[in-house]
Parts: structure tokens; C-alpha cells; sequence
């Protein structure tokens, strides 16, 4: 963001401007983050929010098709990996719906591979009442500018 005057700017640049600002106020006093980066623990069920850094192309394991993504949040940033089945266009499905700088909801377990923590997302994890891992876009909400 500029720190510059822009005089040329039109009355309708500024009420987007404070509507960006309002929206991300909103969204922060509706949606108080509880889990942490930096808190998680192994084997903890994880159910948040997180801003998503950048995600990896889907590729095949024993047991289906997986992809990897690079969660953040204030605290830290941790690797969540996707499990999912072996039907290659559910698992397209998910990964094509949210891209790096969305904020995304996540339902998982903290684990750790080799040393470091990471989130297992999968559909067979049970948790909620459909018994399935969640991940996906919050639709509505945008990354704030600092």
C-alpha cells in the first residue's frame, strides 16, 4: 500500500476503500480464531481457520490422490496435507476450490512427519456428523491489506 496522497483519487475509491476495511473488521469480530499454529499438538483435532500460502499439484499414493498445501496464520505457518480416495476428480474438486491468499476453513489432526508438524486432512477421519476432514474456501471472506 502506498503511503502517497492521492488527490486524483474519486469518492467511490474511498467508499470501496472503507468497505475493504469494514468487511475485514467483520470478519475478524465474527470469527475469533481459538487454534494456533504454534499451539497445535500431535494428535489434537483441528478445526480453524487459516490463510493459505500456496498449495502443491495433486499426485497419486497407495491409496488415492493427495496434494499439499502451506497453511499460516499470526502465529506460524504449517504444512496441511489433503488424503484423499481413489477417485481422482472428488479429490480435483477440493483442490480446485481455493487458491493461495484465501482463507480457508480446515477440520483435520495435527500429526508429525519426520520432526515437523503438519495437519492430515482426509475423508475418512471422523469428527463431525458426516464423519469426513474438511477444507474449503470461506466463501465471502478476502485477505485483508495490511
Amino acid at each position: 500500500m502506498s503511503s502517497k496522497l492521492d488527490l486524483d483519487r474519486s469518492p467511490e475509491a474511498d467508499d470501496k476503500a472503507i468497505s475493504l476495511a469494514s468487511d475485514c473488521v467483520l470478519m475478524a469480530a465474527v470469527t475469533p480464531k481459538v487454534q494456533f499454529v504454534k499451539d497445535l499438538k500431535e494428535g489434537e483435532e483441528v478445526e480453524t481457520t487459516f490463510s493459505v500460502k500456496f498449495k502443491k499439484p495433486i499426485r497419486k499414493y497407495a491409496r488415492g490422490f493427495m496434494f499439499e498445501l502451506r497453511l499460516s496464520d499470526r502465529s506460524g505457518e504449517i504444512t496441511a496435507k489433503y488424503w484423499g480416495q481413489k477417485e481422482e476428480e472428488a479429490v480435483r474438486k477440493v483442490y480446485g476450490s481455493f487458491n493461495a491468499n484465501d482463507i480457508v476453513h480446515v477440520k483435520g489432526l495435527a500429526s508429525t512427519y519426520r520432526d515437523a508438524p503438519e495437519i492430515s486432512i482426509s475423508p475418512e477421519n471422523k469428527g463431525d456428523n458426516e464423519g469426513r476432514a474438511k477444507l474449503h474456501r470461506l466463501d465471502g471472506f478476502r485477505r485483508c491489506q495490511r
